[in-house]
């Protein structure tokens, strides 16, 4: 006795066909073009006293604000470029570091995750934030809403 089926009792034995799906449809809204930032001139005129002020961190136990964590600088770097819509690379850019370091950072895959401040992303990103909070006009959020300072900033859209 055979296990093999003949075509005549394949075909009484087939399942119907299934209804053709609809692929899901993409979103209505229209996408924006992503943002390139570039690195003003001024960009490294308050990186002295950034750093001065991390060498001078005293203790956590002292009262002062404990370092940014690895995390939380993601989360921070994430949110700003999907507000803004700036592109991962331009970003990469303007705080200098290579994609290999930045992607090890973002992923965050380090078996300590303090481990993280080790990676250039971890400094010059902080940077980045410590400047954007300080520089006022020359800030990146108003460029990446639309307002431009001439000399200081030219998007690419």
């Amino acid at each position: 006795h055979s296990h093999t089926r003949t075509r005549e009792a394949q075909d009484t034995h087939a399942h119907p066909p299934r209804p053709h799906r609809k692929r899901p449809t993409q979103r209505a809204t229209p996408t924006m073009s992503k943002i390139n930032i570039e690195r003003p001139e001024c960009y490294m005129d308050l990186y002295d006293e950034y750093r001065e002020a991390m060498e001078e961190r005293l203790p956590w136990d002292a009262g002062f604000k404990k370092p940014t964590t690895p995390a939380s600088l993601r989360g921070k770097i994430r949110r700003f470029l999907e507000t803004y819509n700036v592109t991962s690379t331009s970003f990469q850019r303007v705080i200098g570091v290579n994609p290999g370091s930045f992607n090890t950072f973002m992923t965050g895959k380090y078996k300590d995750p303090w481990a993280a401040c080790g990676n250039c992303t971890y400094d010059s990103a902080e940077y980045f934030f410590h400047f954007e909070k300080k520089s006022g006009k020359n800030s990146f959020r108003p460029l990446c809403e639309g307002t431009l300072y001439p000399q200081t900033f030219n998007p690419k859209p």
